[in-house]
């Protein structure tokens, strides 16, 4: 659910057309078993999209009880390694 409201965002707020998404991977966030960290790539206008040239964007979205999402924080990375860097250090808040 969360990784669904998140790809209706990345499209509204890049104005993106569906196709130009290439990925995303999600993971929820240890500290907190209700929050998502979902992640993506996509090309930016349809230039990028001819030459292959992806951006990283994403968000942390957090689900209640009764399935109602609250974006927690907004995220801009440049470059997927951003998004492992995240994943670690949150991971070694919990150690």
């Amino acid at each position: 659910m969360a990784e669904q409201y998140a790809t209706q965002l990345l499209l509204k707020e890049k104005d993106l057309e569906e196709a130009w998404v290439v990925g995303y991977s999600y993971n929820q966030i240890d500290l907190h078993p209700d929050v998502y960290r979902v992640a993506f790539t996509y090309y930016a206008n349809a230039e990028d999209a001819e030459t292959g040239e992806e951006s990283c964007y994403g968000y942390d979205i957090q689900v209640d009880s009764d399935y109602k999402i609250i974006i927690k924080e907004e995220s801009t990375a440049i470059g997927e390694d951003i998004w492992t860097e995240m994943s670690e250090e949150s991971e070694n808040e919990v150690s």
